[in-house]
């Protein structure tokens, strides 16, 4: 009885300590992105992405993807000539929602809707990084990296969404704000990511380690062994 005594006092000391450094974390995020370092240098590099003017780049490839795009994806295969996957046609009826909801046509909605992800993948970088992220992103927002992003080809749609992946992993990695708390969620979604990058080009699924490897690089002792169910993210109920 003593032992089951001591054990519930152990566990709402843990409870009790896990919640006081949930709050921490919340308070600490808030002032970071509050202080002028957390806004301006984050706001910099979006100035400098935006600074690129966004025009969608056709190609004579960019023709047969739009071309499949506008029939059926489907119709000829998963995939075409040996490498042409079904994705970027895919990807192209996708960013069509959002053309057709705001007007533009669909060689620019591809293009805009792929910058925005480059600006999400900057942002999630800086957030997971800080200020290790400088050197990466005063490459990823020169005008002769941004404009790869404005393609309507396979390398349009996976360069801005390899950063976003590198941000979600170098998240979990790095335990930054939120992930503390749920590594194995962020770690599941940069696998989906990855995997969702294969269908783009098949070499990619090598990125589906990566996740896996921040995983283990983030696992800390709370979240392995006796520990495993006290992390939310990590418990088999979730």
């Amino acid at each position: 009885m003593i032992a089951n005594i001591e054990l519930e006092t152990e566990v709402a000391t843990t409870t009790e300590s896990t919640v006081d450094e949930s709050s921490d974390d919340v308070v600490l995020s808030a002032a970071r992105w509050r202080s002028p370092v957390g806004l301006l240098v984050p706001a910099f590099f979006v100035a400098r992405v935006l600074a690129t003017d966004t025009a969608g780049i056709v190609t004579n490839d960019s023709l047969g993807y739009f071309s499949r795009a506008a029939s059926n994806p489907f119709g000829e295969g998963l995939v075409v000539q040996g490498y042409r996957q079904v994705a970027q046609p895919l990807w192209i009826v996708f960013t069509d929602l959002f053309g057709d909801l705001m007007g533009w046509d669909r060689v620019f909605g591809v293009a805009i809707v792929q910058r925005s992800v480059l600006l999400a993948g900057v942002l999630l970088v800086w957030w997971a990084l800080r200020a290790w992220s400088i050197p990466v992103l005063l490459i990823v927002t020169t005008p002769a990296y941004v404009v790869h992003a404005d393609f309507v080809l396979p390398e349009g749609f996976l360069i801005p969404w390899c950063l976003f992946a590198a941000g979600l992993t170098a998240s979990v990695a790095t335990r930054a704000d939120f992930t503390r708390r749920f590594p194995a969620a962020v770690a599941i979604a940069s696998g989906s990511l990855a995997f969702m990058l294969a269908t783009i080009k098949l070499q990619y699924a090598s990125l589906l380690v990566s996740p896996p490897q921040s995983l283990g690089y983030s696992g800390e002792k709370e979240y392995w062994g006796e520990d495993l169910r006290s992390v939310p993210s990590l418990s088999p109920s979730c």
